[in-house]
């Protein structure tokens, strides 16, 4: 089985950047108790052989991996549904690559080959989210003064990594001036460092 019976404890929301495997498999909230008992659900219904491969693609792969393994599952669990037999990966005539599934009826009669597709963001802008991620996570556990927090929005977007300990430092030594005792003010101010350019609220 993807998802093993264990004691589970995280209430927090999945973070920017964290892998779609790794937050189901962790949250305690109910949702996804009942979430992971219907993908292993499905995986019981695959032919024992190729249980494994499609459980390794989602437990190591990226989170693009992940779901394109679970569109393939569930199209699978979808077919099972409407009564059709499905045959994993059928030989074709193709000399290197066989495609998902061929679909039978109920009396095993081949009716259709199916090949699921996904489309993905271009990998520019899966190595844009990452660095995005990077400074929500890093700014989300600044030392601000008590009872605030902070809002942001990215108004430039860097082409490299942002100098992550400096902007926080200076979040940081800001907030500590501006914070005051009114609970309706709401500071903002917009720091830059090297191409990046991040408007913070309090």
């Amino acid at each position: 089985m993807l998802f093993r019976i264990k004691q589970r404890t995280r209430t927090e929301a999945k973070i920017p950047g964290e892998g779609d495997f790794a937050f189901y498999d962790s949250s305690a909230r109910p949702e996804y108790d009942l979430y992971r008992d219907l993908v292993n659900g499905w995986i019981e219904e695959l032919p024992e052989p190729d249980r494994a491969e499609i459980i390794s693609r989602m437990e190591k792969g990226d989170s693009l991996q992940y779901q394109a393994a679970l569109a393939e599952l569930t199209t699978h669990a979808a077919l099972k549904r409407q009564g059709y037999n499905v045959r994993l990966h059928p030989i074709c005539s193709h000399p290197t690559r066989k495609p998902d599934f061929e679909v039978q009826t109920a009396e095993a009669k081949p009716i259709a080959i199916l090949e699921v597709t996904t489309f993905n963001p271009a990998q520019d802008e899966i190595a844009q989210g990452q660095r995005d991620a990077a400074v929500y996570n890093v700014l989300d556990k600044a030392k601000l003064p008590a009872g605030w927090r902070i809002g942001l929005d990215i108004v430039r977007h860097g082409k490299k990594p942002a100098s992550l300990s400096k902007i926080c430092k200076a979040i940081e030594a800001w907030a500590a001036e501006v914070a005051g005792d009114d609970p309706l003010a709401m500071p903002s101010k917009t720091f830059d460092a090297d191409d990046w350019s991040i408007e913070i609220m309090l």
